[in-house]
C-alpha cells in the first residue's frame, strides 16, 4: 500500500480476502490522511483569528481507536452525555470490573464489600465511559441503547445467575467538571444504585441493600442510606490533599483525611444537588475495602498531574483515617482495551517511574524546554511526593535516585541552576521534607550532605536570582525557629557565635542546646558594656555599641576562619573569611562584620545625620508648638523598646547571604523609619486615615 501510494484500488491486488481488503481501503482512505491534516492546526488558528470559520469535530483519544477525532485543528465539540457509556465502553468497563474482582479474589479470597472509585469528567470524554460502565458493572446493571440515537434508553437488572457474583457496593468521588458536564450521568447512577439497593435478594448477595438496611436502622432515612456519589461543594473543584500537602502542616492522615472529607462531603444525585454530608460519606468510607482509580491513555500517568494523589491518594488516606487499617488500592489500566490490566499503586508507581521519571531520554527532552523543562522535573518530585504522603508508593532506592539524577548530577544540576534555580531549590527541600517525615526511611548521609551542600550553593549565591530570607538565628533563637532549612543552614556551618551578657544566660544555654542537637560549636562571645545613653546621644550610642560588637564577632572569625553564623546585629549573617564573595567584596563584603574583619571603618559613619544636640536644638524642642514639645520631651526621657537596635541600619537594604536575613527585621522601617505606605497602613488600621472609596 505504501509503495502505491495508499491507493485504496491497490487493496484488491494485494490481498484475496474480503475482510483485509476492505481493511486495508479504510486505512487508505481514513488511517493514513488524517494525521497528516494535523499540521494545519496553526493555519486553523490564525484564521480563527481573522474571523474565519473552523470546521467542528468530535474530540476524544485516537489511542483508543476513534480516528474520526483527527485532524486535529478543530473547532472540536464534547460526547453526548445521554450516550455515556457508549457500547464500546460499556464492553471495557465489565472488563476493567472484572479484572479488580479477580485481583482482589486472588489476594484475599472473598469479594469486596465495597468499591471506591474516582471518576473524572476528562476521562469520560476521552473514554465515552468506562469508569461509568465499571460502576454500572460492579452493580449488576446493564445499560441499554436506542438504536437510532445510540444513547442509553434504560438501565436493566442483571440477574444473580447471570452475573455469577455479589452486587458489589460501590461509593463514587466524581470530580467537579464531571459534575458540571455529566449531571444526566450523575442522574444516571444514582438510579442504578437505588434499583439495586430496592432488590429483594439476601445480603450476603447484593451488598448494596445490606449496607442500605443497615444505615435506614441507623438514621431512618433511606434517602440518605442510599447516597453513594459525593463530590465539591458546588460551584468548587478539587480536593484540597493539593493545599495541605503544599503547606507542608499535616501531621497524620488525620489532616489529609478531614479536608479531603470537607472538600467532597457533598452528596449528588436526583434531588440531591450538592447537599452537605460529611458524615454520610464518612459512613460509606468506612466500608471501603478497594480504593480505585482508572488509567485510560499514555500521554499522561500519576506522576504527571496533583489530581491523581489528591483523588485517589485523598481515598486511600481517608479510608485509613477512618478504619485504622490500609484499604487494596487498585490502578485500572485501559489505554489498551484489548488488553485491560490491574496494579496496585506501588507497582504503577514503579512503572512510571522506570520508564518516565528517570528516563534519561525524557530528562534530556525537559532540558531542551528550558524554564518550563526544570519545572516539569520539580513537579515530577512533587506529585511523587504527594503520592507517597497519601498512599505510601515511593521507596526508598526510589528518593535515592531522584537525589542523585535529579540533583547531584552534574549536567542536571547546572540545566537546573541556569533554567530555573527555583526548581532545583524546591526538588531538595521536597526530597528533605520525605527524610524528614519518614517518607524515606533510610536516606544515605553522604546522599543528604550532598543535597544540603547544593541547596546552599543556590541559596547563596549572591548572583543567583533568588536567595534566602529565612531567620536562621535571631534574638530568642528557640526551637521553634529552627526550621529544615535553619537546621541545614546551622549543620553546613563550622560554628555559631553568640553573644552572652553572663555565663548562665538562659537563652545562651538555649542556643547551646540546639547548637548540640545538629552538631555545631557554639562560640559565646561577650557583649561589649552597654550603658543607657543620653536620648539627645541615642543614635550615635546605639551605632558606637553595634560596631563594637561586630568588632567582637570579627575577631573571632579572623581567629578562627571557616564558615561562621552570627545571630543579632538586626538580621542574621554567615561569613566565610576565604570566600571572595564574603568578607572580601560583594553585597556580603558589606556588612558590619565583614568591614570589621577588614579593619575598615563602621558603614554607614558619614551618613548618619547629626544629633539634635549637635544642631543646637535640645530633645523635645523639634517643633514650635508647646504640647508636641512637651509629648517629644515624655518619648525622649522613656526608655524605647529597640535600644539593643540601631536607629537606622549600617548595611545595604537588600543584604543576603549564605544562609539568609531578611531585610529590615527587627528594624522600624528599610531605613530605619516607617515608610509612607507602612505608616498609611498603620494608621489606617487606627482610623485616622479612611480608604477612598470608588465613585458609584
Amino acid at each position: 500500500m505504501e509503495k502505491s501510494g495508499w491507493d485504496p484500488a491497490a487493496a484488491i491486488d494485494l490481498h484475496d480476502d474480503p475482510d483485509v481488503q476492505r481493511v486495508l481501503a479504510f486505512a487508505a482512505t481514513e488511517v493514513v490522511p488524517r494525521p497528516a491534516g494535523t499540521t494545519d492546526e496553526l493555519t486553523a488558528v490564525l484564521h480563527a483569528l481573522d474571523g474565519g470559520f473552523i470546521p467542528a469535530g468530535p474530540s476524544g483519544s485516537p489511542l483508543r481507536g476513534l480516528v474520526n477525532v483527527l485532524p486535529t485543528g478543530r473547532n472540536f465539540y464534547t460526547v453526548d452525555p445521554r450516550a455515556v457509556p457508549s457500547r464500546l465502553a460499556w464492553q471495557t468497563g465489565r472488563a476493567m470490573a472484572d479484572s479488580l474482582l479477580n485481583r482482589y479474589l486472588d489476594e484475599t479470597g472473598s469479594y469486596p464489600a465495597s468499591v471506591g472509585l474516582s471518576v473524572w469528567g476528562t476521562s469520560a470524554m476521552r473514554t465515552s465511559g468506562d469508569d461509568i460502565a465499571e460502576v454500572l458493572a460492579l452493580l449488576g446493571v446493564r445499560p441499554e441503547w436506542d438504536a437510532e440515537s445510540r444513547r442509553v434508553r434504560e438501565l436493566t437488572v442483571v440477574p444473580l445467575s447471570e452475573l455469577g457474583r455479589p452486587r458489589i457496593d460501590v461509593t463514587v468521588r466524581i470530580s467537579g467538571f464531571f459534575r458540571d458536564a455529566f449531571p444526566h450521568v450523575v442522574a444516571m447512577l444514582d438510579d442504578a444504585v437505588r434499583m439495586v439497593a430496592a432488590l429483594e435478594e439476601s445480603d450476603r448477595d447484593n451488598y448494596v441493600r445490606a449496607h442500605a438496611r443497615a444505615d435506614v436502622a441507623e438514621h431512618g432515612d433511606e434517602r440518605r442510606a442510599t447516597t453513594r456519589i459525593f463530590g465539591s461543594k458546588p460551584g468548587s473543584y478539587g480536593a484540597g490533599i493539593l493545599q495541605v500537602v503544599e503547606s507542608g502542616s499535616w501531621r497524620d492522615d488525620k489532616d489529609p483525611a478531614e479536608v479531603y472529607t470537607a472538600w467532597g462531603g457533598f452528596a449528588y444525585g436526583r434531588d440531591l444537588d450538592g447537599a452537605p454530608a460529611a458524615d454520610d460519606m464518612r459512613a460509606n468510607y468506612r466500608r471501603i475495602k478497594v480504593a480505585a482509580k482508572n488509567v485510560d491513555s499514555v500521554e499522561h500517568d500519576i506522576a504527571d498531574s496533583d489530581d491523581y494523589f489528591q483523588y485517589h491518594g485523598g481515598m486511600i488516606a481517608t479510608v485509613r483515617a477512618l478504619t485504622g487499617s490500609d484499604p487494596k488500592a487498585y490502578v485500572g489500566d485501559s489505554t489498551s482495551p484489548d488488553a485491560v490490566r490491574t496494579r496496585t499503586p506501588a507497582e504503577e508507581t514503579a512503572r512510571v517511574f522506570r520508564s518516565r521519571v528517570v528516563n534519561p531520554r525524557w530528562i534530556a527532552a525537559m532540558q531542551r524546554h528550558g524554564y518550563k523543562g526544570a519545572f516539569e522535573l520539580a513537579a515530577t518530585v512533587d506529585y511523587l511526593y504527594g503520592f507517597d504522603a497519601t498512599a505510601g508508593v515511593v521507596h526508598d532506592w526510589m528518593y535515592e535516585k531522584l537525589a542523585t539524577e535529579y540533583v547531584l548530577d552534574e549536567t542536571n544540576r547546572a540545566f537546573l541552576r541556569t533554567s530555573n534555580p527555583w526548581a532545583l531549590r524546591g526538588i531538595v527541600e521536597r526530597l528533605h521534607e520525605a527524610a524528614e517525615r519518614g517518607l524515606w526511611e533510610s536516606p544515605d548521609p553522604d546522599v543528604m550532605a550532598a543535597m544540603q551542600q547544593v541547596y546552599l550553593e543556590v541559596e547563596g549565591d549572591p548572583g543567583g536570582r533568588r536567595r534566602v530570607r529565612v531567620r536562621l538565628l535571631g534574638v530568642g533563637m528557640g526551637p521553634r525557629h529552627v526550621t529544615s532549612e535553619v537546621a541545614a543552614a546551622l549543620r553546613s556551618c563550622d560554628y555559631v557565635v553568640a553573644a552572652s551578657k553572663t555565663a548562665d544566660d538562659e537563652l545562651l544555654a538555649v542556643r547551646q542546646a540546639i547548637c548540640d542537637e545538629h552538631g555545631v560549636e557554639l562560640v559565646a562571645v561577650p557583649d561589649p558594656p552597654r550603658d543607657r545613653a543620653d536620648p539627645a546621644d541615642y543614635p550615635g550610642a546605639v551605632r558606637d555599641w553595634h560596631d563594637a560588637r561586630a568588632a567582637a564577632y570579627a575577631s573571632v572569625l579572623r581567629e578562627r576562619g571557616g564558615t561562621a553564623a552570627f545571630p543579632g546585629l538586626g538580621r542574621p549573617i554567615a561569613l566565610r573569611l576565604d570566600d571572595p564573595r564574603g568578607v572580601s567584596r560583594g553585597r556580603l563584603g558589606r556588612c558590619r562584620v565583614g568591614r570589621a574583619a577588614r579593619g575598615e571603618r563602621p558603614v554607614g559613619a558619614r551618613r548618619q545625620p547629626p544629633d539634635r544636640a549637635a544642631r543646637g536644638r535640645p530633645a523635645g524642642a523639634r517643633h514650635d508648638c508647646p504640647a508636641t514639645a512637651r509629648r517629644h520631651r515624655r518619648w525622649a526621657d522613656q526608655p524605647r523598646r529597640d535600644a539593643h537596635r540601631p536607629a537606622r541600619p549600617d548595611r545595604p537594604r537588600r543584604l543576603v547571604d549564605l544562609v539568609g536575613g531578611q531585610p529590615g527585621h527587627g528594624l522600624r522601617g528599610a531605613r530605619g523609619r516607617p515608610g509612607r505606605r507602612r505608616a498609611r497602613r498603620s494608621r489606617r488600621r487606627r482610623g485616622r486615615v479612611r480608604r477612598r472609596r470608588p465613585a458609584g
